[in-house]
């Protein structure tokens, strides 16, 4: 399943730093799989995700 990326304030400048990067460094996207990583930059805490990371926003990406 597919989810808009959780909007959590205090995790939304991690997002933007990563985000930021990606730009500077001509990046399409980025894609985090680790479940601490994930959890640090969406709030997510179930066993399966993915987080999707681009210069326009994020998704997360989960099994149902």
């Amino acid at each position: 399943m597919r989810y808009n990326c959780p909007h959590l304030p205090e995790r939304a400048p991690r997002r933007l730093a990563i985000s930021s990067a990606l730009e500077q460094r001509t990046l399409d996207a980025l894609i985090v799989t680790c479940p601490a990583n994930v959890r640090y930059l969406s709030g997510f805490t179930g066993s399966n995700g993915a987080l999707l990371l681009s210069p326009g926003g994020c998704e997360l990406f989960t099994d149902p």
